[in-house]
């Protein structure tokens, strides 16, 4: 629901810092939805190639790696989840962090307090922990793949 419908009379604060309050609150969810999308894109390539490792068929083994190419392209799927991650940690989450962190302080001059109360309920710690555990999961499946699954395959 926009803050645009919230009738803001007998709100402390300048109207600016209203008007600046909402629209750090727009840019959190702003933020919090390309977050979302970018997730939920990077798993769906990450899948994609993890399957085309496990559907392709088995080949030759390339002796300078020690390796088939299904395990590579399963090594390279374990590669791009932890380009994903950085991504996601130093980029994305800190843009969603820098809206958080103005709405934070403009609660000081408004009686809002959205903002304050949800950051108060997922601390930091826990959201970065949540986070390397989302992509490490999906990092430790694909090694999983490819050094115990695909290996298995080699003749």
């Amino acid at each position: 629901m926009a803050l645009d419908n919230y009738d803001t009379k007998g709100i402390e604060g300048s109207e600016s810092d209203r008007n600046e309050y909402e629209l750090a609150v727009k840019a959190q969810m702003h933020f919090n939805e390309i977050l979302m999308k970018f997730r939920s894109f990077g798993v769906s390539v990450v899948v994609a190639v993890y399957s085309y490792a496990v559907g392709r068929p088995s080949g030759e083994l390339i002796a300078a790696i020690s390796m088939i190419p299904s395990q590579l392209i399963a090594v390279a799927g374990v590669m791009l989840t932890v380009v994903l991650a950085l991504l996601d940690l130093g980029y994305f989450l800190p843009l969603l962090l820098g809206a958080v962190g103005r709405s934070l302080e403009l609660e000081k001059t408004t009686t809002y307090r959205l903002t304050s109360a949800i950051s108060g309920v997922v601390p930091k710690r826990r959201m970065y922990l949540l986070v390397i555990i989302f992509y490490g999961v999906i990092a430790l499946f694909g090694a999983i793949l490819a050094f115990v699954i695909l290996s298995n395959t080699i003749n």
